[in-house]
C-alpha cells in the first residue's frame, strides 16, 4: 500500500488514484493539506509515502521549505506539480531532495505514485523537453558545469558534516542524530554527489570553501 498526501487537492488527484481499477488497492490517499501548518502536522499524524504537493501550497512556501520537509521526514517522496522556466529553481528543486517534477497531467499521477520509488528523480510533462536540463544538472553534478548559488545542504546534511568531521563514524552518526545508519550512508551519498566529492574529506572542505559551513559551525 502506498499512502500518499496531498497539498491543494485539484479535485481530480485524489479521485484518480482512487479511482483507478488497477490501483485501488495500491494506493491511498491519507490527507490533503491546505497550509503549510496543515501539512506539517498531517504528516507529523500521518506519514506518508508520497507527498503530491503544489509549489504555489500559498504565497510563503518557497524551495527551502521542501528542503525541510526532507530534513523532518528524510524517506517521504516529494512530488511537485508546477514546472518552472527558471532554470536556476530547477536546479534548487532536484538539489533539495525533491524526486520528480512535472505539469499536473492525468495520465501521470498514478503512474508516478510507482515509478518515483524506481525511476529517475526528475521527471517532466510529456510535453516539455527535459534533455537539455537533466545533461546540464549531470555536468553540473560531476563539477562540468558552472551555476552559482545552486547547492541546497540541508540543517540534517550540515549535522552530519559536523559530526563527520570530528571523526565520528557513521553509526555513531545515526545514534547522535537518532536516525537509521541506512539515512545516514544515503546522506553522506547524496553529499558526495552534490559536491563532486570523492570521499567525505573533500565534502568537509566543500563546506568550508564555499562557506556552507564555518570552522566555528564545524567543531563547536
Amino acid at each position: 500500500m502506498i499512502k500518499v498526501g496531498v497539498t491543494n487537492d485539484y479535485k481530480s488527484i485524489t479521485q484518480n488514484l482512487n479511482c483507478n481499477s488497477l490501483w485501488v488497492d495500491s494506493i491511498q490517499v491519507i490527507f490533503d493539506a491546505d497550509c503549510p501548518q496543515k501539512l506539517l502536522n498531517d504528516l507529523r499524524k500521518n506519514p506518508v509515502d508520497v507527498l503530491f504537493a503544489s509549489h504555489h501550497l500559498i504565497h510563503c512556501i518557497t524551495v527551502a521549505f521542501y528542503g525541510q520537509l526532507k530534513d523532518y521526514f528524510p524517506d517521504i517522496r516529494i512530488v511537485i506539480f508546477d514546472l518552472f522556466d527558471q532554470e536556476k529553481i530547477r536546479f534548487n528543486l532536484s538539489n533539495s531532495g525533491t524526486q520528480k517534477e512535472f505539469d499536473r497531467t492525468k495520465n501521470l499521477l498514478v503512474r508516478t505514485a510507482k515509478e518515483i520509488f524506481i525511476g529517475p528523480h526528475i521527471v517532466f510533462d510529456e510535453n516539455h523537453d527535459p534533455q537539455g536540463f537533466l545533461e546540464k544538472l549531470k555536468l553540473f553534478r560531476q563539477g562540468k558545469y558552472n551555476f552559482n548559488d545552486v547547492v541546497y545542504i540541508s540543517l540534517r546534511e550540515k549535522y552530519v558534516i559536523k559530526l563527520a568531521a570530528k571523526e565520528l563514524c557513521a553509526k555513531e552518526i545515526a545514534e547522535e542524530l537518532n536516525i537509521s545508519l541506512r539515512t545516514v550512508e544515503v546522506h553522506k551519498r547524496n553529499l558526495m554527489s552534490k559536491t563532486n566529492s570523492k570521499n567525505f574529506i573533500g565534502v568537509i572542505l566543500y563546506a568550508l570553501t564555499n562557506r556552507v559551513m564555518t570552522l566555528e559551525e564545524l567543531y563547536d
